[in-house]
């Protein structure tokens, strides 16, 4: 008989290639090497080996997995056990390693002003890109679950800043920026924390500053905002008035404000309607003969101490006014705005539903929470309008004429404080910089608020000054500018150097003079009708 050939049909090929492939690549035998899972996956995070390498050791896994569970010679616990494993190895070598490098990141991130020592940006560039890669790898499925590295990495940061920021309220601001780092530089989303607008700072206590106010105005200067405690301010301005009154209603001070008062009357068309700079300054340097204090200043020196304590007053209501609107606005963020009101209030509907009655109660207290964060939002600036009224028809009867010439003084009393302003500044840039500032907002703030309490701010918008300081120095640059055309081709350096300088202080008066201008003309604002 000839040799036969036996003939084997092309699906049964196909199905023995696909058993010997199968055979080939089962992963069954990793249920036995488990202790190695820990070496692979560690070796993947330190040496930044190709990352889709996980899919791929992770794909055999779940192959292993499955034949665990199709396997009759073991218990279903078994392939539960395998995967708990699993899961707890990729936990803490992968996912708690890379929420500990992003979290570190972070922090040098943003306490790098803090860094003493230089930082090899080599490692840092390393952690990064190392980050960044585990972060783009696609949710990795283990056996019947999926884990999202990005996902873990932004819980973890989500649970980590709610919780340090609980225990440490005073931090909240660095986890907050830590917030926004993360999702700035990785793209990573963490869920708001949602605490309490309102937190525990370790600096000056608000209930402090009001019964110690007369301490927070000479030390704090600045336009701030509105006090919610607007009696322990209204207190103090009347004893800070009271003085500004008792310093008017000096002898040698009325009189020469009055007399001050007629020359300007008398001289108004000769001057062009513009209070002259030169009697200003003799007021400014005259008064120093009445007298100086202990610390060398004069009784203008006092008196402007006193515009700025005032202001300082005014400025720290309205921050806390401020700080109330903040407060409010978060408070009602998911409130609908006074507007959208409907024609129900809330605890009308919950009537109008047969509700219980202690619903409706309840109700009726949640619709006057709202009402009254409503009012408060809208109130605006009413606690200016407050000071001003109470105590404006006090101060602007009959028997306290002498206050109607405090106009007057304001041209010599901006003299003076352009020049403490700038030998404050000058402190700026020595060694002993005790006292120095470079701004006193408060004194322009209580300058806006007494000319209004006075009524007299057209009285001094009559006066030009500001006008009348420009034409003044315009005449001194002018003059120089003379002076060194008669000069010729004299080569006199001293005398070149001497109107320099000259130059460079009017240069320096005159933009003091402007910041002042614009300055007063802001907080004017603030108490427009």
């Amino acid at each position: 008989m000839p040799n036969e050939v036996t003939l084997v049909p092309k699906a049964t090929a196909t199905v023995r290639a696909m058993d010997t492939l199968n055979r080939v690549c089962d992963t069954s035998f990793l249920f036995w090497h488990q202790s190695l899972f820990r070496s692979y996956l560690k070796q993947y995070f330190d040496q930044g080996i190709d990352y889709q390498r996980i899919l791929a050791t992770f794909a055999g896994i779940n192959k292993c997995a499955e034949g665990i569970g199709e396997c009759k010679m073991v218990k279903f616990t078994c392939q539960e056990q395998f995967i708990e494993g699993v899961m707890k190895t990729m936990s803490r070598e992968v996912i708690m390693r890379l929420c500990g490098q992003i979290e570190t990141s972070l922090r040098l991130d943003f306490h790098s002003n803090l860094q003493v020592d230089a930082v090899n940006p080599f490692v840092r560039g390393s952690m990064l890109v190392n980050s960044s890669a585990l972060l783009a790898v696609e949710p990795i499925r283990v056996a019947d679950r999926y884990v999202s590295l990005r996902r873990s990495v932004e819980a973890y940061l989500s649970n980590m800043f709610y919780n340090l920021t609980t225990i440490s309220l005073h931090d909240w601001r660095t986890y907050g920026e830590m917030r926004r780092l993360a999702g700035l530089k990785m793209n990573l989303v963490t869920v708001a924390d949602h605490l309490p607008t309102q937190i525990i700072e370790q600096g000056c206590d608000v209930l402090d500053i009001m019964r110690n106010i007369h301490v927070f105005v000479a030390q704090t200067h600045g336009i701030g905002v509105v006090n919610t405690t607007v009696n322990f301010t209204y207190q103090f301005l009347k004893r800070k008035i009271y003085v500004l009154s008792q310093f008017l209603y000096d002898e040698r001070i009325k009189s020469r404000l009055v007399k001050d008062q007629k020359w300007f009357r008398d001289n108004r068309e000769r001057l062009g309607q513009m209070y002259a700079y030169e009697r200003a300054d003799a007021f400014n340097k005259g008064i120093r003969k009445l007298g100086i204090t202990d610390a060398g200043e004069s009784y203008l020196d006092t008196f402007r101490l006193l515009v700025s304590h005032i202001g300082n007053a005014m400025g720290y209501v309205r921050m806390m006014r401020s700080g109330c609107i903040h407060t409010c606005s978060m408070a009602s963020a998911f409130l609908p705005s006074a507007e959208e009101r409907g024609s129900l209030t809330l605890s009308e509907l919950a009537t109008n539903e047969g509700l219980s009655s202690a619903t409706c109660t309840s109700a009726a207290n949640l619709q006057g929470d709202i009402e009254h964060l409503w009012r408060q939002w809208s109130e605006g600036t009413e606690y200016f309008r407050l000071l001003v009224d109470t105590l404006a028809p006090f101060l602007r009867d009959a028997k306290n004429v002498h206050l109607k010439t405090f106009y007057i003084i304001v041209p010599p009393l901006t003299i003076n404080f352009i020049e403490h302003i700038l030998s404050m500044k000058d402190r700026m840039g020595k060694k002993n910089r005790q006292d120095a500032l470079f701004t006193d907002d408060g004194f322009v703030m209580g300058l806006a608020y007494i000319l209004k309490l006075l009524d007299q701010i057209d009285d001094f918008n009559s006066l030009h000054w500001f006008r009348a300081v420009k034409v003044k120095y315009a005449a001194d640059r002018e003059k120089i500018a003379q002076q060194r055309k008669e000069m010729g081709t004299v080569d006199d350096v001293k005398l070149q150097q001497t109107l320099a300088l000259t130059e460079r202080r009017i240069q320096t008066f005159q933009q003091e003079f402007d910041l002042l201008y614009y300055n007063l003309s802001s907080a004017k604002i603030f108490f427009s009708n």
